[in-house]
């Protein structure tokens, strides 16, 4: 009998703290959120260059559209821009249908023509040349300026310094929280980043080039925000007499 007792206190002895019934309480912890956001000053741009044509026949149409295009592309080549900081993109092609009312039974719309478009976005590192291009652009034929969009080339220092304010928002948010309820704010338990955006910022010139012909581009960069979200745990105390 005393080495069946024995055997069983043995046993008891190897189980593990977390199967023996005593589980230890998981700790009181408080999640805040923070968010941060810093503006910095662009040194990049996206200028985009429409071109529209119309015409009876699918093939004029895409003639005359890429006619334009070599004419713009060859305007940024005198104006020393990179043949790789011009990018072609959005080609399209597509019937243009007759939607005048009829008498009667409407049968099949009527193709009267066809519209071809393309899109010619040039990148540029100074911001100050923006305006040479797309007036040199307009008067290459152009006759859609979409607008531009205003970025940064390089954003880690500025992610840093929204990680870095986000952090500082979600501190003072949990020691305001804190403080309401009455407990003792601890260490940092975890720690988990929501995303860093730097979003690029759009910047309408104008929409027919025909607006812009024979005058000169103003165009304001602006500022360009780049903002951080993150979530912080911290483990609090109780601060209640006698504890």
């Amino acid at each position: 009998m005393r080495s069946s007792s024995m055997a069983l206190l043995t046993a008891l002895m190897a189980v593990p703290a977390g199967l023996s019934g005593q589980q230890t309480p998981a700790p009181a912890t408080l999640a805040v959120q923070g968010e941060g956001t810093v503006e910095v000053d662009p040194d990049r741009a996206r200028v985009r260059l429409g071109i529209e044509s119309e015409a009876p026949l699918a093939r004029d149409a895409q003639t005359q559209t890429n006619a334009i295009a070599n004419e713009i592309l060859a305007a940024m080549e005198e104006l020393g821009i990179a043949a790789e900081n011009i990018q072609t993109s959005r080609l399209s092609l597509y019937p243009v249908y007759d939607n005048r009312p009829v008498d009667g039974p409407r049968g099949e719309p009527e193709v009267t023509g066809y519209r071809a478009t393309n899109t010619v976005t040039v990148t540029l590192d100074d911001l100050e040349r923006i305006g040479s291009v797309v007036d040199a652009a307009v008067a290459a034929g152009a006759n859609r300026v979409e607008g531009v969009e205003f970025d940064l080339r390089d954003a880690t220092a500025a992610r840093g310094r929204a990680l870095a304010a986000a952090v500082e928002d979600a501190r003072a948010k949990a020691e305001a929280i804190a403080d309401a309820l009455g407990v003792g704010l601890g260490a940092i338990v975890e720690t988990a980043e929501q995303g860093v955006s730097s979003p690029p910022i759009p910047f309408m010139v104008r929409t027919e080039a025909a607006m812009v012909q024979d005058i000169s581009t103003p165009v304001s960069a602006g500022r360009v925000e780049v903002h951080a979200s993150l979530t912080i745990r911290y483990a609090i105390e109780d601060r209640s007499p006698g504890r």
